[in-house]
């Protein structure tokens, strides 16, 4: 038996177009899958010496939030985070 004779034209063009569209569906899928997003900002933590008040910028760490102890400073304060912010990133 013979299966493309039991199907009228209308329903062969439905398949095909269904068949299309899955497959352009799937391609565009896993090409954007692959393309890693550029990051949009830079997040940035201002840390302070608590004994001379000489601040310095460095890159946010997972976990640091305002006001943690993050080490010692050379005079024997401590580093404290005072500030954390973000920048944009460079585009290239």
């Amino acid at each position: 038996m013979n299966v493309t004779a039991q199907l009228d034209p209308l329903t062969l063009i439905l398949l095909v177009i269904i068949l299309v569209s899955l497959i352009q569906v799937a391609t565009t899928y896993f090409m954007r899958r692959r393309e890693k997003p550029e990051p949009q900002f830079i997040y940035r933590r201002v840390v302070e010496c608590t004994s001379t008040g000489e601040r310095r910028v460095e890159d946010f760490q997972v976990g640091d939030f305002v006001g943690k102890i993050v080490g010692v400073c050379i005079n024997g304060g401590k580093l404290i985070i005072r500030a954390i912010y973000a920048e944009p990133a460079q585009r290239k």
